[in-house]
This record gives C-alpha cells, sequence and structure tokens, in this order.
C-alpha cells in the first residue's frame, strides 16, 4: 500500500468529488467587517468551518485590492487571506506574489509600524465567531491593531529584480506553520508607476504548505540529495517503521511520500458546497490615466499691443482630463496676477462655458484690497469642484490699461496658476499647472518740435530758408498735426517751396498752396518713434532791417481725438538783415550724423561770417553752450583749449569761450568742436553765440541745433511648441529678440531659470 495512504487513512476516511472549481467564489463581506484586517473570506465562512471535521489542511487563499479602480502614481493596499479551516496544521506555509510590471511596492508606508506590512490572524471560534488580533514584534498576537509589528524572523520579503514578495519557502527564511481553523491576513501597499500601462490587468499570488511537519514520509530507510533523512526519533532510518527526510533536492530513494499539499487532495474531503479549496488567487483592478489640470490664458483679441484706456479682454481656460480618470478635483483655485498699470474691471464665466455651471457653482472672485490701479492685482477664483461632467471652466477677464501707466509701457507679462486637490483612497495628491500671456502697452505719443534758420543773415529783398523738425517719442502715432508760423518783418512764404529732408515715417505733409505771411503745415500723422524735417523758403522785403525773430505754436491729437501737449525745443527762430556794414554772423552744424547712442561722439562745425561788405568785427568773442549731458573732446579752435571750459556736464553743462580776434567783410572762419554723448536725453540742444564790435556798435548772432539721442528698447519673447506635456516629453522653444528702440544695443546676455526638474 501507498505510503502516503496508509498514513492519511489513520486520520479520515475517503470521500471521492467528481470535481472541483479551482476559482475562489466571488464573497462580499468587508462592508460587515469591523476589523482593520477585514478578511472578508473568513466572515462568510465562519459557519461552515465549524462544520468541516477533516483530518486534514483544508487551504483557501484571497487577492484583493483597494481601490480596484485607481490612476497612475495612485497608492493602493493589497490584501492577502490565506484560511487553513481544517482541523489540522498546514506546515512549511510560504507564498509568492508576483507584482504586476505596472507596479511597485511601497516601503515603510504604515506609520505605526517599522515594517513595510501587516500581519493579521483571524480565529474561527466553536461558536461561530471570529476573533482578529495582529503581531508584535515578539512574535505575539494582540487584540490592539495599532500595535501591530511583524516579527523580522518571519519577514515577508521583496525581490526588486522579479518584482516578487515572497514570504516562507519562496523567500530567504523558513515556513510558517498554519494552525487548524486560522487565517493569516497580510496588507502591504503598492504604487501604480507614473507610466504604468492604462487598461485592465491582473495580480496573481500562489502559496505552497505541507500537511506534515517533514518533507517527505517514507516507510523504509531512505536518503536524499542536499538533505536528510532520520527516524521518528531522530536516529537513523528503521527497518521497519517510517522515515522522515526535509530538505531535499529531488524525490529521496526509497518508498516515500511529498507531503506537499495539492488541489488534488482535497478531492476525495467531504466538505460543505460552498467552500471551494485553492492554491492561488488572482486581484483583478483598472489602471486608468493620471487625473491633470491645465490652464492657458490668452487675449480675446487679434491685437497684442494697447494704448492707454484701452480695454483688455483676457481669457482664463481651466482644463482636465477627467473625462477619462473619473476622479473628483477639489479645492480647485485659480490665480492671477495683472501687472502693474494694468486696472481689473470685472470678471465672468464665459458663454461657452459648459450649462451645467449655474449660479450656485460660479466662481468666488478674491481681488487684493489695492486701490492704486498702478499696483499689481492678484485675482482669485475659487472654483470649487471639477468631475467628469463639469470638467472644464472659461473665465473672461476685462481689464483696462490704467490712465497713468507711465511705469508700465512696453512689454508686461500677465502670470495665471491653477491649483487642485485629488483626494484618493489612502492619499491626497495636489496638482497645480502656470501659464503666461506677455502683451505691450504704447507709450503715448509725444510730439517735439524745433525750428530754425538755414540763412542766418540776409539782405533786403532775398530769399531766406528755415528748416522744422518734428519728432515722435512715443509709440503710439500721432495725428492731425498743425504748425503755425506767423512769419516776422514781413517776410512771405514762397509756395511750393516745402522740401522733406528726412522722413523715417509713413507721413502725409500739406503745405501751403498760396503765398501767405501767416503759413500753417498739417502732418496727417507721425507713427511712434519718428520724425520729419522739412524746409521752406521766405522772401524778405526791401524796406526791412535789422533782427527778425518769430514763434511757432503747434497742436495735435492721439489715435482716440485726445489733444497732446506739443513740448518745443527751440520755438524762436532769427534772421538777421543788413545793408552792407558790418554784420557778424553764425551758423551750427552737426556733420557725422543726426542719431546718437550714449557714449558716441557728435562732430560740430561752426561758421563765423562777417557778411557786411564795409567794416570788420572786431573783439570777436565765440560762446557754445554744451547742454547737461554731453562732454567737449577734441577743440579746434586756435588759442582755445579745455581751459576756457567751465561748468560741469551732469549739473548745468559745460560752456567754452574762445576769443577768436576780428572777422573782415564777407569773411567765414570755419571750427571744429566733438563733444561725448554722456548721458540718455531723447533730444540734446546745442547753443551757440558769437559778439563783436564795430564803428556802429556791438554785433551780436546766436544758433542752435539739436541732436537726438537714441535708446536701445529690447523685446524678448519666448514661445513652446506645446502648452500641456507630460513627464517625460520635450518641450522645444524658441527666443525671438528685438530692438523696438532707435540705438543699437550691445553685449546682449540671456538667461533662461527653467523649473525645477527640467
Amino acid at each position: 500500500m501507498n505510503p502516503k495512504v496508509n498514513i492519511r487513512n489513520v486520520a479520515f476516511t475517503f470521500i471521492f468529488i467528481s470535481s472541483l472549481a479551482l476559482v475562489l467564489f466571488v464573497l462580499n463581506a468587508d462592508a460587515e467587517c469591523a476589523s482593520p484586517a477585514c478578511c472578508g473570506v473568513c466572515e462568510n465562512y465562519i459557519n461552515d468551518s465549524a462544520n468541516i471535521s477533516v483530518n486534514f489542511p483544508v487551504l483557501i487563499v484571497n487577492k484583493s485590492v483597494n481601490p480596484a479602480t485607481f490612476e497612475q502614481g495612485e497608492l493602493v493596499e493589497f490584501k492577502i487571506e490565506v484560511l487553513n479551516i481544517g482541523n489540522v496544521s498546514a506546515y512549511e506555509l510560504s507564498m509568492k506574489d508576483i507584482l504586476n510590471e505596472d507596479l511597485d511596492y511601497v516601503q515603510s508606508k504604515y506609520d505605526n509600524s517599522s515594517s513595510n506590512y501587516l500581519i493579521y490572524k483571524f480565529v474561527f471560534n466553536v461558536t461561530g465567531n471570529g476573533e482578529y488580533s495582529c503581531q508584535k514584534s515578539d512574535g505575539g498576537w494582540f487584540s490592539d491593531s495599532s500595535q501591530c509589528v511583524p516579527k523580522e524572523n518571519i519577514d515577508f520579503h521583496y525581490l526588486s529584480d522579479t518584482n516578487e514578495l515572497t514570504w516562507g519557502k519562496y523567500g530567504s527564511s523558513g515556513g510558517k506553520e498554519l494552525p487548524p481553523k486560522v487565517a493569516y491576513v497580510i496588507k502591504f501597499y503598492a504604487r501604480a508607476k507614473e507610466n504604468a500601462s492604462a487598461g485592465n490587468l491582473t495580480n496573481n499570488v500562489t502559496i505552497k504548505a505541507n500537511y506534515d511537519q517533514h518533507q517527505y514520509v517514507c516507510t523504509a530507510p531512505a536518503s536524499c540529495q542536499g538533505g536528510s533523512c532520520k527516524g521518528a526519533d531522530g536516529g537513523s532510518c528503521p527497518n521497519n517503521g517510517l522515515c522522515y527526510c526535509d530538505n531535499c533536492v529531488s524525490q529521496p530513494s526509497g518508498d516515500c511520500s511529498d507531503t506537499s499539499i495539492k488541489l488534488s487532495d482535497h478531492s476525495d474531503i467531504n466538505l460543505p458546497p460552498s467552500i471551494t479549496p485553492n492554491l492561488n488567487s488572482s486581484a483583478n483592478f483598472t489602471i486608468l490615466p493620471k487625473s491633470e489640470i491645465y490652464i492657458t490664458k490668452g487675449i480675446n483679441s487679434t491685437a497684442n499691443k494697447f494704448t492707454v484706456g484701452e480695454i483688455i479682454p483676457f481669457v482664463l481656460n481651466i482644463n482636465s482630463n477627467l473625462n477619462e480618470t473619473n476622479a473628483t478635483l477639489t479645492d480647485v483655485k485659480v490665480t492671477d496676477n495683472l501687472p502693474y498699470g494694468i486696472e481689473f474691471l470685472n470678471a465672468t464665466l464665459c458663454n461657452e462655458t459648459n450649462n451645467a455651471l449655474n449660479s450656485t457653482t460660479q466662481p468666488q472672485l478674491n481681488q487684493n484690497s489695492s486701490d492704486d490701479p498702478q499696483a499689481s492685482t492678484i485675482l482669485t477664483f475659487n472654483i470649487g469642484n471639477l468631475t467628469k461632467d463639469v470638467s472644464n471652466i472659461k473665465i473672461c477677464i476685462y481689464t483696462k490699461v490704467a490712465s497713468d501707466a507711465s511705469n508700465a509701457y512696453g512689454a508686461l507679462k500677465n502670470d495665471a496658476r491653477v491649483y487642485a486637490s485629488n483626494n484618493q483612497t489612502y492619499e491626497t495628491k495636489n496638482l497645480s499647472d502656470a501659464a503666461e500671456k506677455y502683451f505691450y502697452i504704447l507709450k503715448p505719443a509725444s510730439l517735439k518740435i524745433s525750428k530754425k534758420t538755414l540763412t542766418t543773415n540776409v539782405v533786403p529783398n532775398s530769399i531766406a530758408t528755415y528748416e522744422i523738425t518734428v519728432w515722435n517719442e512715443g509709440d503710439s502715432e500721432a495725428v492731425n498735426i498743425t504748425i503755425f508760423d506767423p512769419l516776422p518783418c514781413n517776410f512771405t512764404y514762397i509756395n511750393n517751396s516745402c522740401n522733406v529732408t528726412e522722413n523715417n515715417t509713413d507721413t502725409n505733409l500739406t503745405c501751403p498752396d498760396e503765398n501767405t505771411t501767416e503759413p500753417s503745415f498739417n502732418i496727417s500723422k507721425i507713427e511712434g518713434h519718428s520724425r520729419i524735417v522739412f524746409t521752406f523758403n521766405v522772401s524778405v522785403p526791401n524796406n526791412v532791417s535789422g533782427m527778425c525773430g518769430n514763434t511757432i505754436v503747434a497742436e495735435a491729437k492721439d489715435t482716440s481725438g485726445n489733444n497732446l501737449t506739443v513740448n518745443y525745443i527751440s520755438q524762436t527762430s532769427y534772421i538777421y538783415t543788413e545793408h552792407g556794414f558790418g554784420y557778424l554772423q553764425v551758423n551750427k552744424e552737426v556733420i557725422n550724423n543726426k542719431l546718437f547712442a550714449v557714449g558716441e561722439i557728435v562732430q560740430y562745425k561752426i561758421k563765423v561770417r562777417n557778411s557786411g561788405s564795409v567794416q570788420s568785427v572786431n573783439n570777436v568773442q565765440l560762446k557754445d553752450f554744451l547742454p547737461m549731458g554731453m562732454k567737449f573732446a577734441n577743440i579746434s579752435i586756435q588759442n582755445c583749449n579745455v581751459s576756457n571750459i567751465t561748468g560741469n556736464y551732469s549739473t548745468n553743462g559745460e560752456i567754452l569761450i574762445c576769443n577768436i580776434g576780428s572777422v573782415v567783410p564777407n569773411e567765414t572762419k570755419i571750427y571744429y568742436l566733438n563733444a561725448t554723448v554722456m548721458d540718455y536725453k531723447p533730444v540734446m540742444v546745442n547753443k551757440v553765440e558769437v559778439n563783436g564790435s564795430t564803428s556802429n556798435g556791438e554785433q551780436w548772432f546766436k544758433d542752435n541745433i539739436a541732436v537726438y539721442v537714441g535708446k536701445a528698447k529690447l523685446k524678448i519673447e519666448k514661445k513652446a511648441n506645446k502648452n500641456n506635456v507630460k513627464p517625460g516629453e520635450s518641450i522645444f522653444y524658441t527666443l525671438n529678440i528685438s530692438n523696438e528702440g532707435d540705438a543699437p544695443a550691445y553685449n546682449i546676455s540671456i538667461k533662461d531659470v527653467l523649473p525645477k526638474g527640467w
């Protein structure tokens, strides 16, 4: 007779069952379970276990996961229930749990334990009740689950190379005895990988155990490779009697039975119909994409440049992927940092927003307490929850450029962020996203006008020439510019004598179409950072002599029709008329450029002339007045050098005084001066005077000329090839750098600070 059969016949009688299902019935007792261990299978088998009296281990294993549907990156808890509802112990109990490749075992998650898992024990009482207890560090059991600290010598091992969890012989420690009418409940945490495959997946567990304390039982002396065989007294195997072999690598020699429990061993056991023994179980679960929230900010306009007082309609789009995850995001909040100079008007849900949003779900707006339109404004929208049904929201924010936005001209950046909480089963994840929008505030039009004489001395019944310069320092256009010029001394404007000598803007200049003593000139528009220079001729009457000066007046509007204030660089100009006596004149011009940058040198040419035909002008003195911010660099005047300079360029301006002697009739003396631009001012006017004496009295004359100082105005724009990315994806940025100023920029450096972790 087979020795295995002999041993078992001592304990029970065979009852053959034709077939056994290998799948554990689906049970749902967890809802009524009060213990943290909550062995659902145990709760269902409390009554049936009392009716099982066979002297053989009856093993059942069940694996479950909570929650059964979870997101990428989410923490979940697995539970393995191993039951022995037979009447004898199962020995060398061990198990292997092969984690799905999309999961990571989480170590040291339990706060009240130094271990990575918890072990509970459930004891089936004969009264039909069950009792839970928790293992302590000394190996004992205690009803207080808060003191669960599994004993190290039965540690639950994680094999990282195979992503397996093992206990008992599967791992590095010995097996465990599972007494009759007892269940072990093992709980541990795992986390879905951030890039886990979405879909329906399975996680398996397998257990092993023996129905005897020894690996093999033999009816005759035996031996095995790697192990040892002994008699019941621990000595050599007897010739007549049982021999026990353990730690064998292969089947021992002799007539021996393997004591490992197989499913077929239960085929001849009389069990209640509701009980199906098994040695493996699967936990089925579903992984969804992780919940994400996104924000973008735009302007509901084709323009990205705005003027003072203009409305800027911003749009905030808050989107999510909740239609894929079925989660609920709570505490959804949006902050919008309006920059300086942007005044908040109101905010509302855009018409395109989901109709499910009603008055009770309107975002609550909180605005900071500052009443200063120049201060930055922080808008906070408390949206509440986002769900699968309401997974996005659009907010329209209306602002305008403050009336006094002088500190905010140029490129501005508007930042917005969205925050949300994803309350998962075992932890809360904080989600956020950021967006930014660049736009440009145009500086209002700012006009400067100057008039000068190109013919500083004339004789009666001749032609004189004037020059007028109009410059717009602002970003915006100036329109309808009219310059009124009442001519002096009965001078008469000569029809069709207008001539545009410099023009870097789309300008339409209209000059008088008739001879007049009060000409007016109209410029339809001047674009920002542009200027126009034009000349015109006048006829000098026969009966005039001496100094003739006049003052121009101008008016202009911005594109909204508001009047602009006109600034005059030189509003009054002079022409001297004489009849042949000694007549001293001076003229100053720039010979190397008209537009300069700080640090560059301006080259001046000065002409001192006696336009008379009879007398010399004696004791002639030349005075050159540099504006503040310019400094003499080189002086080419005989007997005149830096010692003749007074004043300071940074406080009151430098003055050069040179004595140049006598100027004979019809003589012109030419001098050269260089000056360095030290500080930035849009327009710098240099004045020059000469005076001398003749027998008819003192002679004096003056002239001025303006130079224009440009300034670099850099604009940088950064664009990404996508607005929303997932971890591991690449973003390509494009930097566009432009100089909107009227001077070159040198030694440009760019610093780009990437977010943490990029």
